[in-house]
């Protein structure tokens, strides 16, 4: 979940997409949210840290990608594309570490299957008509969506040091949407007075 605050850091100097002293103000909340997590979880390894971290780096570069591609490519070429690779990488290994399908495994795999083409469809379009520091921004409601999943499904209740740090940096981005749509409010204004 570190992504979106990635992705503002980097959106000025790959996208030459404004960013602005508020914005960076708010990421640096936010990583300091990520500081709480860690800070106060005696359970995380160094190496689970640094591995999070560059998994959150590059989501972000995926994410600029999309936002840079979609200026001359449709979603689904993008999303086309995308899963041809993800098929090729992972195809590749599949003769080594692949385990028989289970009997429900077909339908569970059509499905995370179809949902994720969809997730992925949806994603790659947005990155095409809006800037991608909003849109990654957006995407902390991920955050909800798998802690709520992670205590209905298996039972696991979030660490305080976790929900202390999510909550920083869910503030830290619901900060950075507001400030975007009153700016676009503003620019609207002005642009009615004219």
């Amino acid at each position: 979940f570190t992504a979106p605050l990635f992705v503002v850091m980097l959106s000025y100097p790959l996208l030459k997409e404004p960013v602005g002293l508020p914005r960076v103000i708010a990421v640096l909340i936010g990583f300091v949210g990520v500081a709480v997590m860690v800070g106060l979880n005696t359970d995380l390894s160094m190496l689970g840290l640094i591995v999070g971290l560059l998994a959150g780096l590059f989501n972000a570069f995926v994410q600029i990608c999309l936002r840079w591609i979609g200026g001359t490519e449709d979603a689904t070429t993008t999303t086309f594309y995308m899963l041809l690779y993800g098929l090729i990488a992972t195809g590749i290994a599949m003769p080594f570490i692949a385990d028989p399908i289970p009997q429900q495994g077909p339908w569970l795999i059509t499905a995370l299957g179809t949902i994720g083409l969809a997730s992925l469809l949806f994603k790659t379009q947005s990155y095409r008509l809006a800037p991608v520091s909003v849109i990654s921004s957006i995407t902390y409601t991920n955050l909800v969506w798998a802690t709520l999943y992670d205590y209905l499904v298996w039972g696991t209740v979030i660490a305080p040091a976790t929900l202390l740090g999510g909550f920083i940096i869910v503030t830290s981005n619901i900060f950075i949407l507001y400030r975007e749509r009153r700016l676009k409010k503003q620019i609207m204004a002005a642009e009615a007075a004219e």
